[in-house]
């Protein structure tokens, strides 16, 4: 299994970049395929090894040269200006920060700039050639229906994943199976990665893919196939939230959906929710174990609780790390991307544990301008939403994906998650781009 694994691996690797060169639109579907379902690429064919950053370049320099100096194709950053302006004010602010080596402070800087060259490219094809949005939307509606459904496959045998272990050993990486396992921790099935490396991971993917299932669900009121697909979609990943055993997912999809009621003035479904939502707890305390996982996200106590994990409590704890690190470094924190930097070296940190709040991870490593800088990318992307959506449910849509990443990311961590973040928001920009130009046809 795992030799043939291999070799299929290498030819969706070599079709990638076959395609790039001969079909761009095609090589580019079939690269978003293996970003999503593949979450590894440590592969040497012929002597070369192939990374994500050499694909990533490839796709970079294909498009240029086909799209800007080959037909003189206008190029687009906008949606990608908060996201350069965060990194380029944190190589200004390496100057002032002296506890990360400034080698590793650029070597991360770099890898965290590389991720917006395919969502770049993505973005620039589809406002060229709109209807090349429908081939991706279809890849990557493709993509969460293999994802969803696999997770729940792998309810049946908690604590084990075939296909990460086999991918896992084939690029030379490993299946964490006992935290998978998570034996004792009163969780119905273990924690559930589907096609990606770890957990949380897969947990991300699930909120953010709900929020972009549904924006096709309401927008496919004339077509009944795809309304019929989406909506099944959305009660599968429905189903995942509470299976793959990651609670944050939960309490971040609940405050996206709160925000996306408020914002989108849906004040009679939020009046209609807040009414349901005792008698939906009433049901679910006669569930034993569903009820023990959703309540134990608001024990003070994690040792009270019967599902393990972080509590209350302990996230205080690590608060108070955090000052304590930074008590010299108020004003521009320990350095870019301090917090790895420190697990390599040092490992779980005795307070601070691995970071696992983003707000942990901004005050370490960015101090109070730190926040700033994150208050003003939120700003220009909710402006920005603003301008290309006049409609405001399909803003707040925009707008919810980003409140998703925070609200998840501040409960659980940042855990290479912008890379699916900025791939979804693309997306979501797409299928609004493309739906304007079939009307306006």
């Amino acid at each position: 299994m795992i030799i043939d694994l291999q070799v299929f691996q290498s030819v969706w690797i070599v079709l990638i970049i076959f395609f790039l060169f001969f079909r761009f639109r095609v090589g580019l579907a079939i690269y978003l395929a293996y970003l999503v379902l593949v979450p590894y690429m440590n592969f040497n064919i012929l002597g070369i090894n192939l990374q994500w950053n050499l694909i990533n370049t490839l796709v970079l320099l294909l498009f240029v040269y086909k799209y800007w100096y080959k037909y003189n194709h206008p190029i687009d950053f906008t949606p990608f200006i908060p996201f350069v302006l965060y990194l380029v004010v944190s190589l200004f602010m390496m100057l002032f920060q002296d506890d990360t080596p400034f080698i590793y402070e650029i070597d991360a800087w770099r890898l965290n700039f590389m991720l917006i060259f395919f969502p770049f490219v993505l973005w620039n094809q589809i406002r060229v050639d709109y209807e090349s949005y429908l081939l991706y939307k279809r890849v990557l509606l493709g993509c969460i229906f293999i994802a969803s459904l696999y997770g729940l496959l792998l309810t049946l045998i908690p604590g084990h994943n075939p296909y990460i272990m086999a991918i896992s050993l084939i690029n030379e990486s490993e299946f964490l199976s006992d935290y998978a396992l998570a034996e004792g921790g009163g969780r119905l099935f273990g924690r559930i990665s589907s096609v990606f490396s770890h957990p949380m991971r897969f947990g991300f993917f699930l909120g953010i893919s709900a929020i972009y299932v549904y924006n096709i669900y309401i927008k496919s009121a004339n077509n009944n196939k795809e309304r019929l697909f989406t909506l099944f979609l959305l009660i599968l990943i429905g189903v995942n939230f509470i299976t793959c055993g990651i609670r944050s997912v939960l309490a971040g999809f609940f405050v996206t959906f709160i925000f996306y009621l408020i914002q989108a003035r849906k004040i009679k479904q939020l009046f209609v929710f807040l009414i349901l939502l005792p008698i939906i707890w009433l049901f679910i305390e006669n569930l034993p174990d569903i009820s023990g996982y959703i309540s134990s996200m608001f024990e003070k106590d994690s040792s009270k609780s019967a599902v393990t994990g972080s509590s209350i409590e302990q996230r205080l704890t690590q608060l108070d790390g955090c000052f304590v690190e930074v008590k010299d470094c108020y004003l521009f924190g320990k350095g870019f991307n301090w917090h790895k930097y420190y697990n390599l070296i040092h490992g779980p940190h005795p307070l601070i544990l691995d970071f696992e709040s983003l707000v942990f991870i901004i005050l370490c490593d960015s101090g109070l301008l730190g926040f700033a800088l994150w208050t003003m990318m939120a700003v220009i992307l909710f402006r920005f939403n603003g301008q290309v959506c006049k409609n405001i449910e399909k803003k707040s849509l925009l707008d919810a994906l980003f409140i998703f990443y925070i609200a998840y990311s501040s409960v659980i961590g940042e855990s290479g998650y912008m890379k699916y973040f900025m791939i979804f928001y693309v997306m979501l920009l797409g299928e609004n781009l493309s739906h304007y130009k079939r009307i306006h046809k």
